[in-house]
């Protein structure tokens, strides 16, 4: 997000990036150093403070400033920070409409809570496959390649994607599921293909190639998504899948039903393996229906994940926190 922000960012924004944590700005090590130094100054003086975690938070509402607040999943618990929400002026901001709504069920106001989609670098997606990414990463040309998107986490579900694809592998040794290798659930991915007695079910694309990769560049070695995730999951690994172009399953309960629909850009079935696996080997046999649901998706990508147009969004965010609303104010400085 923060290199989206600098790229389409010209002219009435100041975009400045501190860490916090271990290895981040030495000033920023902790909560308590972190708001001590928004509140003392020494630096930039800023109007407001775009966060991500629950910890920034606190610093940022502690060190006194208004704060954006785009949490990385569903509100849960009662604790100190969904509290600070409630109380200070912080906008909260999700990537769908479910999460928006949890956090007005948690008690921060509807008017404080707004939903902006995420963006996508269409410079980054690769238009064709790539034969010799499948390669390196022990393909066949004869296999159907399932891939599962984002980070391997208990919200994205990959083990239901794995299972659904064993399924199908158990009739046909082609299907295979290819998975970033990103994310604590990414080791137990691999242990239920051994449990299931498919250890070749499952690539790892890290782990395969021997480096890191992006998760962009995986688009070019699969033929289809399969979207297993939870309300809580996140979207911009769905929003890349639609901006590829590549046919997409998914599981009916994800956050994705919001950008997906039924037989126009995917095909959404309910959650259950055995109903996804049909789902999979109908659209392998239906090159017609999968052509157009990709080009369907690919188009409904270019209209709603603009950078352009996220970046005007959380501008006008940032301008309503900080209680800026004057064409005459020239720069907004902004902390992320």
């Amino acid at each position: 997000s923060s290199e989206a922000f600098h790229l389409a960012a010209a002219g009435r924004l100041n975009v400045t990036v501190r860490i916090m944590g271990a290895g981040g700005d030495s000033d920023w090590r902790n909560t308590v150093h972190a708001a001590a130094a928004l509140r003392l100054g020494g630096g930039p003086a800023f109007d407001v403070a775009h966060v991500w975690d629950e910890a920034a938070l606190v610093a940022a509402a502690a060190g006194g400033l208004p704060v954006v607040f785009s949490p990385s999943g569903l509100p849960g618990g009662t604790g100190l920070p969904w509290a600070t929400i409630r109380c200070r002026n912080v906008q909260v901001v999700t990537c769908t409409a479910a999460a928006r709504d949890a956090c007005v069920r948690r008690g921060v106001p509807s008017r404080r809570c707004h939903m902006v989609l995420p963006p996508v670098d269409f410079d980054r997606i690769p238009r064709r496959r790539d034969a010799s990414l499948r390669s390196a990463m022990g393909f066949s040309e004869s296999d159907f390649v399932v891939l599962a998107p984002g980070e391997s986490t208990p919200v994205a579900n990959h083990r239901a994607a794995v299972h659904a694809v064993s399924i199908l592998h158990v009739l046909d040794r082609s299907y295979r599921i290819l998975l970033w290798g990103r994310g604590h659930d990414a080791p137990a991915t691999t242990w239920l293909a051994r449990r299931l007695r498919q250890p070749p079910l499952v690539t790892l694309a890290d782990r395969a190639l021997g480096r890191s990769v992006d998760f962009e560049d995986l688009l070019a070695a699969a033929d289809l998504a399969l979207v297993t995730g939870s309300a809580a999951a996140p979207t911009l690994p769905l929003a890349v899948c639609m901006a590829s172009g590549l046919p997409i399953v998914a599981a009916e309960s994800t956050a994705g039903c919001e950008l997906l629909h039924d037989g126009k850009n995917a095909a959404l079935v309910p959650p259950r393996p055995r109903l996804l696996a049909k789902r999979v080997l109908d659209l392998r046999e239906d090159q017609v229906q999968t052509a157009r649901l990709g080009r369907t998706a690919r188009e409904d990508a270019r209209r709603r994940f603009d950078p352009v147009r996220f970046v005007g969004e959380y501008q006008k965010l940032y301008e309503c926190a900080a209680g800026i609303g004057s064409p005459s104010h020239q720069k907004l400085t902004t902390c992320l």
